[in-house]
């Protein structure tokens, strides 16, 4: 208060000059460019949080779509590497052994990599669908497998054991291929889950299609 009534004065020494229509031309003028540029700072301002918004969202897609990339990647290597072996014991191929080892390498690399693609997993999609990759539920062994891991990991079993006895029965082939059907079924809903989870991220008002839907 005690610094507006200096300002007031000056004002009204300076509108004194004026007739009373130019000082309210006077006062519109000034009015309105003060409410052009407050309208102008709050447009402006909205501009900026939404091209944040914007930005923001395209690098949660982004990050999803190489997530995305990188498990499917990990998943369809061991998953069709077991396949193989399975195939290579059946026809009683010499290249087993090799098989093996190079498989085995798949298995090292999934492994190393587990923890990290669950826990993003869970960030971008959802505790739901990381449980699809690791679910501490499948170490009952009497339980048919809910995880693309614990799933890879029995079939992993069953295909060493018939490389070690060098022969596999029809019983045993067909339970394997019972169990393999069962893995590409858990791996299609995992994809399915993992699309429609990173979606549905609740970031902005974006309106822009999800390319992981795509």
């Amino acid at each position: 208060m005690c610094c507006l009534g200096p300002i007031k004065m000056i004002v009204d020494s300076i509108l004194g000059y004026f007739d009373a229509d130019l000082q309210k031309i006077i006062v519109a003028i000034v009015l309105s460019t003060a409410g052009g540029s407050l309208l102008a700072y709050v447009f402006q301002s909205m501009q900026w949080k939404r091209q944040k918004r914007f930005e923001l969202l395209q690098h949660q897609l982004r990050e999803g779509k190489d997530l995305a990339h990188e498990v499917t990647q990990l998943v369809n290597r061991r998953f069709f590497a077991l396949q193989r072996l399975l195939w290579a014991i059946q026809e009683k191929s010499g290249n087993v052994d090799s098989m093996w080892a190079n498989y085995y390498g798949d298995v090292i690399q999934w492994n190393q990599n587990l923890t990290s693609i669950r826990i993003r997993t869970r960030l971008f999609a959802g505790s739901e669908v990381a449980m699809l990759l690791v679910n501490d539920a499948d170490l009952e062994p009497a339980t048919k497998p809910k995880s693309i891991h614990y799933g890879m990991r029995r079939l992993h079993t069953r295909i060493l054991e018939a490389k070690r006895q060098d022969a596999l029965s029809e019983a045993a082939a067909a339970e394997i291929t019972s169990e393999i059907e069962h893995l590409n079924n858990l791996i299609q809903i995992f994809r399915t889950g993992f699309s429609i989870g990173c979606c549905s991220m609740p970031i902005g008002n974006s309106s822009q299609r999800c390319p992981l839907s795509a």
